[in-house]
Parts: C-alpha cells; sequence; structure tokens
C-alpha cells in the first residue's frame, strides 16, 4: 500500500543498502520491485473499493485514505492526512448524533481494545454544514503474526439517504397515524399467499384491544368481533373478494374487546396482479356516531314530513321555473289536483294562478329573490273545475344551488264570506243607526222642551210661593201664631229645594246631552280653586285643606271642573260637625290611569250602601242634618263615566269618607 502519511527516504535507502550488502543487488532489486508492486496492488485495491476507507496509526493519526472517503468526508488529502478524528482543526465532528469531543471512534476502539467494531452508525457534519450519517467499521491491524496491534482500517458507507427515507416513513406512519385517530378511519391490509393480515393503530382502538394483547392474524378476517347476525355477511364479502376481486362496502355491527355494540363502516379493494387477486386493502370506522346522528335526522325528517302533511294551510315548494316539485294535500285539494299528478310533474304554478295576478305574483317573487322572503299577500287560484279560491300567500327563497322557493297558502274563502256578511250587517247596522239617530234626535228635541218646560214654567210657580211666602212673614208675621209661622216657614225650604233640584235635574240632563270638548285638563289648578271657593262660601270655619301634586287629564274642562265642585263641596258639607276639618286630594298614576281621590274626616257613611251613593235622589243621611238633592254624585259618575273612567267610594259611620274617579291616561299629550 502506498502511504499518504509523512516517509522517510533515508530509512529506505539504509534499509536498500543494508539489503544489498547482505543479499546482493539482483536481491535488492527483486525485493524492492516487489515492495512497490504490492503498494501499487494495496493502493489500486483501496481506491477501488465502494466504500470510504480511512488508516490510523498507533497514534490515531490517519496516515491513509480513499478517494471515496475523502469525497464523504469533503476534505482533501493534505486536510486528513496526520490528523486525528477528533482533531479541533476539522470542520467535521464525529458523533451520534451530537457533537461530541472525546475519543470514542472506532479507530480509538480498535486501538485500545484491539477488538473489531461492526455497523456503528455515526453523523459527520460535512464542510457544507450538512450533516452525514455513515455506518462505520473497523478493524485493528497487526505487526505480522504477532498480537501487537499498529494501526486500525476504519470503512464507512454513506447511509444518509437511506436514514432520510426511514425517516420519512417514521413520519409518514405518524401522520397516517394521527390522520386514521382523527378520522377515526383505520387501515388494513391482508396477504392472500401469507394469509397474514396487518392492523393500523386505529383498528385496535375500534376494536379496543392492544398490539400487546391480540394477534389479528389468529382470526385474520375479524369475523368473531362481528355480532352474529352480521358474520355471514362479512364472511360471504371477503371470501368473494378474494376468490374474484370484488371490492366491498358495508356497515355491520361489531362487539369491542370490551363488550360494547358498535357500528362499523368496512371495505375491502383487492389488487390484482397477473390475474388473480395477490392482496387486500381496507379501512373501517367506528359509524356509530353518525348512524345516530342520522336516525335522528331521519326522525326530524318524519316529524317535518308529518307536520308538512298535516298542517292546517298549504306548503308548496317550487322550482323557479314554475315546476310544483312538491305540495302537501291541503294545496293539492285547495287547487283541485292530485298527488298522481304531482308525482308525474304536471302541476306548475302558473297554471294555478288566474292571468291577472301573474305580474303581481311575478313582482312579489322578484321582491322575494331579491329580499329573501316576500310579506304576505292576497291573490287567488284557480281549481281544476275552474272555480277561484281566495288565499293569503308568503314565500320564501330556500339556500343551495337548486333555487327552490317555499310557499305558504291559505284559502281565506270562509274569511270572504264572512266579511262579505259583516259588509252587509255593517250596511244594515248603519241603517238602523241613522234611524235610531233620527229618534234620539225627537227625543233630545223633546228634552229639550221638557228642560225649558221645567226651567219656566214650574220655576215661575216656585218663585211665586217662595216670594209670598216670605211676604207673609215678613209683613204679616204679628197676624199669625207660632204654627202657622213654622209651617210657612217650611213652605219656604220647600219651594228653594225644589228650585236646587231642578237646578241639578237640569245640569244632569245636561250632562248626557253635552258634546264633550277634550283638552288637556290642569286637574291641580281646579281641585285649588274650587277649595278656595267652598272655603270662601264657609266662613267661619278653619278648613285645612291638602292638595297634592296632579296629572293632568283629557277631558271638558267644564264638566270635570264640576266633578270636583261636588266631591269638594261634598267633603266641606260632612266636615260641618268636625272640630279641625281636614281635607285631602290626592292622584296617583298606574295602570293606564289617573286615579283622583278625595278624602274627609267627616261624619262618614255605612259601607253597606255605597252602591246607592251615585244613583240619584239617594241619600244616606237626612236634609234635616245636611243639605241637598241627592243629585251631585250621580252628576260626578255620569261625567265620569263619559270620559271612559270610574267612580268608587270607602268610608265607615265617623271615620271619614273617601271618593275617587279615575280617567284614562292614554290621549295625554
Amino acid at each position: 500500500m502506498r502511504s499518504t502519511g509523512p516517509s522517510s527516504a533515508g530509512d529506505g535507502a539504509d534499509r536498500t543498502a543494508a539489503a544489498s550488502g547482505a543479499y546482493g543487488d539482483s536481491t535488492l532489486e527483486r525485493t524492492q520491485e516487489a515492495l512497490l508492486h504490492s503498494e501499487r496492488w494495496h493502493e489500486a485495491v483501496l481506491d477501488g473499493l465502494a466504500e470510504g476507507v480511512v488508516v490510523h496509526d498507533t497514534e490515531g493519526r490517519i496516515v491513509a485514505s480513499n478517494p471515496v472517503a475523502r469525497a464523504i468526508l469533503g476534505l482533501e488529502v493534505d486536510e486528513l492526512t496526520g490528523k486525528t478524528s477528533v482533531d479541533p482543526e476539522w470542520q467535521s465532528v464525529w458523533s451520534d448524533g451530537t457533537p461530541v469531543r472525546g475519543e470514542d471512534l472506532p479507530a480509538v476502539i480498535a486501538r485500545t481494545t484491539g477488538q473489531p467494531v461492526h455497523d456503528v452508525v455515526m453523523g459527520v457534519r460535512h464542510p457544507s454544514g450538512v450533516t452525514k450519517w455513515l455506518r462505520v467499521s473497523a478493524m485493528p491491524l497487526r505487526e505480522g503474526l504477532g498480537d501487537e496491534v499498529s494501526g486500525a482500517v476504519i470503512s464507512f458507507s454513506d447511509i444518509s439517504e437511506a436514514r432520510r427515507a426511514e425517516q420519512a416513513l417514521r413520519d409518514s406512519q405518524v401522520l397516517l397515524n394521527a390522520t386514521q385517530e382523527l378520522t377515526k378511519v383505520g387501515g388494513w391490509a391482508y396477504d392472500v399467499e401469507s394469509k397474514t393480515v396487518t392492523w393500523t393503530d386505529e383498528v385496535y382502538r375500534i376494536h379496543e384491544v392492544s398490539p400487546d394483547a391480540h394477534n389479528p392474524n389468529s382470526a385474520a378476517r375479524d369475523i368473531e368481533f362481528y355480532a352474529p347476525g352480521d358474520q355471514a355477511r362479512i364472511d360471504e364479502a371477503f371470501l368473494l373478494a378474494v376468490e374474484e376481486g370484488r371490492p366491498y362496502d358495508l356497515e355491520l355491527r361489531l362487539i369491542t374487546a370490551n363488550g360494547r355494540e358498535i357500528w362499523v363502516r368496512t371495505s375491502g379493494h383487492p389488487e390484482i396482479e397477473d390475474g388473480r387477486v395477490v392482496r387486500l386493502y381496507g379501512d373501517i370506522q367506528d359509524i356509530t356516531e353518525q348512524r345516530a346522528a342520522k336516525e335522528e335526522l331521519r326522525v326530524a325528517h318524519e316529524r317535518v314530513r308529518r307536520l308538512f302533511d298535516a298542517n292546517i294551510m298549504g306548503n308548496v315548494f317550487v322550482r323557479q321555473t314554475g315546476a310544483i316539485l312538491e305540495a302537501n294535500d291541503y294545496f293539492l285539494d285547495l287547487i283541485g289536483r292530485t298527488r298522481a299528478e304531482l308525482e308525474r310533474g304536471e302541476l306548475d304554478w302558473r297554471a294555478a294562478t288566474p292571468p291577472e295576478w301573474l305580474p303581481t305574483s311575478d313582482h312579489a317573487i322578484g321582491e322575494m329573490r331579491s329580499a329573501g322572503t316576500s310579506a304576505p299577500y292576497e291573490k287567488e287560484y284557480l281549481r281544476a273545475d275552474g272555480a277561484r279560491v281566495p288565499v293569503i300567500v308568503a314565500a320564501t327563497a330556500l339556500p343551495g344551488p337548486d333555487g327552490l322557493i317555499a310557499a305558504f297558502v291559505l284559502d281565506i274563502s270562509e274569511r270572504k264570506r264572512a266579511e262579505e256578511s259583516l259588509r252587509t250587517l255593517n250596511a244594515e247596522l248603519e241603517e238602523r243607526v241613522q234611524a235610531r239617530t233620527a229618534a234620539l234626535e225627537a227625543t233630545n228635541y223633546e228634552l229639550e222642551a221638557f228642560s225649558y218646560s221645567v226651567s219656566h214654567d214650574l220655576r215661575a210657580p216656585l218663585r211665586s210661593i217662595d216670594a209670598f211666602s216670605q211676604i207673609l212673614l215678613r209683613e204679616h208675621a204679628e197676624a199669625l201664631d207660632a204654627e202657622a209661622r213654622r209651617l210657612l216657614g217650611v213652605v219656604v225650604r220647600n219651594a228653594q229645594q225644589m228650585g236646587h233640584l231642578i237646578d241639578d235635574l237640569l245640569a244632569l240632563s245636561r250632562v248626557g246631552r253635552k258634546d264633550l270638548e277634550w283638552t288637556p285638563v290642569d286637574m291641580g289648578v281646579q281641585a285649588r280653586s274650587v277649595a278656595a271657593e267652598c272655603s270662601a262660601a264657609a266662613p267661619g270655619r278653619a278648613i285645612e285643606f291638602d292638595i297634592g301634586s296632579l296629572h293632568r287629564a283629557p277631558g271638558d274642562p267644564g264638566l270635570l271642573r264640576l266633578v270636583w265642585t261636588n266631591l269638594i263641596d261634598n267633603a266641606v258639607k260632612f266636615t260641618r260637625p268636625v272640630e279641625r276639618p281636614r281635607i285631602e286630594v290626592r292622584c296617583r298614576r298606574r295602570e293606564g290611569e289617573c286615579r283622583y281621590t278625595v278624602r274627609d274626616n267627616g261624619v262618614g257613611f255605612d259601607p253597606a250602601y255605597v252602591d246607592n251613593l251615585f244613583k240619584p235622589f239617594q241619600r244616606l243621611h237626612q236634609t234635616a242634618e245636611f243639605e241637598g238633592t241627592g243629585i251631585g254624585l250621580a252628576i260626578v259618575a255620569r261625567i265620569v263615566h263619559r270620559h271612559g273612567g270610574r267612580v268608587w267610594a270607602e268610608s265607615a259611620p265617623g271615620e271619614g269618607a273617601t271618593f275617587g274617579f279615575s280617567l284614562p291616561t292614554k290621549e295625554l299629550t
């Protein structure tokens, strides 16, 4: 072998001279020639090897290398010769995957132990920065036939591509397992010749077994895991796939190792070579949840279908071309068509619509297409017998590429007949109202005449009775005894009472006939004004008025003032026996109305007779006790009722009384 390391020419000349002296010139020449031939032969062998080879001496220095080694390491002869494997000047570092500093190389191992080293995988960092992976073997060199180690020969091959392929295969397997775990789809393969089966990890998970506890080749076709009723189906499909090359795709029940029954979808796909099946590839997927969801969807669809068919209005699905795709019995009965005609595709929406409705319908459909839905609108449909049916239609565009339109149709024939009957009845009622109005106008005229008669014909005699009785008392009192004077006083008082009664009756009559003048009324101003007037009319009485904040109310100002006058005047009158009279006026707004109350601390009344208070001529106290005609509260009730309100009263004898009325607030401005 020709050494690429340092050599000594002097040493060679000395050995040659010594040999010449000992053996003669011819022997020396033959020896040198043999040596040269041996070196060339070893050099040719070393350079011709397909693996990289480097030779170390006993000091760990590289003394020789072949071109393959230098190409793999990316170094020239002078960069290798004389260097050690761990020399820091090298741009490459031997390691087991991470750079190391230490004598762990095969050459060092061979030198120190004298034992060969085989197939050690190591990494070497190429000067380009790429790590190359090598499979390394080392053999110690020995001097002659002795055991002394004189160096080591290290051979190595570049396995970087193989390692990358192995890593790619591992990565692919990891990705495959991850994908199968994510999609819940396992893969399997069956070799027909060896009758062996291979499962992926997901198949083990589906069967709920571990690779260590179950060998799929113990039951190559996995039949025992399937439910008894499905074993024959998978067995037949598998045999046909193997024997005849028929693929299969089945949904079956599988009993897992834990006893759970699940649904799986399994398929087999034959691989055929030279006309025969050599291999089956397949997959298996747990579809229990999908089947449950599918069943729920089927049940939901069935419910919708039943609702669709049993709806109390017509349901119809129409293509944009006008063809009716689906309709319930209500709609078919409505247009007088049969389901057989629908199933034959003979029904068209436009054929069921009178010509005069087509523009309106097209416009509505156009609006619906742009807006997604249409507002309900009225139209007519044509029955098969030519009759017209009034309907209300609402439509909506369904999502999806089919461009379907769902329409809801309600037959309003009964409503139309009812509306016509109502129009006829309204016309009749209008005639009756006109007749009744005329009669009421005549009655009002008669009431006006009666009021005029009461106002003039009755007042004149009463005024005469009152006047002449007072003249007798004033000018002829001395000629009359005490009883006569008392009787004349009774006549005067009754005449005056009758005059007040006539005034109240006229007021009550006017309340029923007067047109209301609606305007927002400041109830606080009215109540305080009436209280001031009543206080002035009762000199010498220290009446305490407590009038709170009162909400405005819509109504007739004159009539509402009459309400306050009667209620506050009553409170003043019935607190006359009380030493410290007090009258409270309050308001509370709730439930769409304003509630006004007038509360006094007067004599009160028996609540058993509260229903009589607001009726004309009903009095709970004698006239001798408290003056009055019994008309005031009736006037209050009539005014409040005309305003859409209500009246009430609360009391107990000796505990005062509360009178209240409410007015609606919806018309307040």
